[in-house]
């Protein structure tokens, strides 16, 4: 989750409560003449209002019509990425590798309904968040992917890993009731409890397995977002040298995960000592 979006959680946790969905897209069917004559009425407009707002010569008139062709530019953008969406192939993919990674690794999950929406961030190319209408009903959990991954080569195995990690997130949502949802606001608000949010997440993946693609993603990413966000990527999420140790502990000790998930070490120090002084307590014990 990144960083940027803190300020609005508070914001988006109210409009889960409502029922108000984010700006996003869930899997469906592909586009049906509905969608296409939408996005020619959208086209039509905007080409309208282009035309209005040129030939007006009052001001406040003119900048009104501005606006309105601002708002209405940003319909249409959102409008065609959706139909990007539902025709992309890549949906269906992420879909199934889900689907795969429920049955194998997290079966708690299994018969909760997880949709698929687009994000557009310059740093971030997966998601996970919920959305659910009201208190006692079903919850609906998100995951989001950036189409643009796809087209930047992401390995297979990092995909698959990624999404092992926003799995960690759902299932920790999915342990949490209506009102402790609100709780999240102090995590996302928090950069040290965002942190051991995040790294929970990470220490759910590698403990199913999934240490060797998590470092493949760790490395495509820091290839594929900006230079100036990759300190805070490694100040957040788990290095790949962190990734190393965590997976040499699972193999030789994978007790210390249950320790682990309750207060994630946040240096590849604090991972050595606290394997270290568990290693030490079980040669102490009878």
């Amino acid at each position: 989750m990144p960083r940027a979006l803190a300020p609005l959680l508070t914001v988006l946790l109210l409009f889960c409560a409502l029922g108000a969905q984010p700006d996003s897209q869930s899997t469906g069917p592909l586009p049906g003449k509905p969608e296409v004559a939408r996005l020619s009425r959208l086209h039509e407009e905007v080409r309208q209002l282009t035309w209005r707002m040129q030939a007006e010569t009052n001001t406040a008139q003119r900048t009104k019509l501005i606006i309105r062709l601002k708002s209405k530019r940003q319909e249409l953008r959102r409008a065609q990425r959706k139909a990007v969406f539902a025709t992309s192939p890549y949906p269906a993919m992420v879909e199934e590798a889900i689907a795969q990674l429920v049955r194998r690794s997290y079966p708690s999950l299994k018969g909760l309904r997880i949709d698929l929406h687009d994000v557009h961030w310059e740093d971030a190319y997966f998601s996970s968040f919920f959305a659910f209408p009201l208190p006692f009903k079903k919850r609906t959990y998100k995951i989001g992917i950036n189409l643009r991954a796809f087209d930047r080569d992401l390995p297979e195995e990092a995909m698959k890993s990624i999404l092992s990690h926003e799995l960690g997130h759902t299932l920790a949502y999915s342990k949490r009731n209506f009102f402790q949802m609100f709780g999240l606001v102090k995590i996302f608000l928090n950069p040290g409890s965002l942190r051991r949010f995040e790294r929970r997440a990470d220490l759910e993946a590698i403990r199913r397995g999934h240490a060797r693609g998590l470092i493949e993603y760790r490395n495509w990413v820091y290839r594929n977002i900006p230079a100036a966000k990759i300190e805070e990527k490694r100040r957040t999420y788990y290095a790949p040298e962190e990734i190393e140790a965590l997976e040499r502990e699972r193999l030789r000790n994978p007790q210390l995960f249950e320790l682990w998930l309750r207060d994630p070490p946040m240096t590849l120090e604090q991972i050595r000592r606290s394997a270290g002084e568990f290693q030490a307590g079980r040669r102490r014990s009878p």
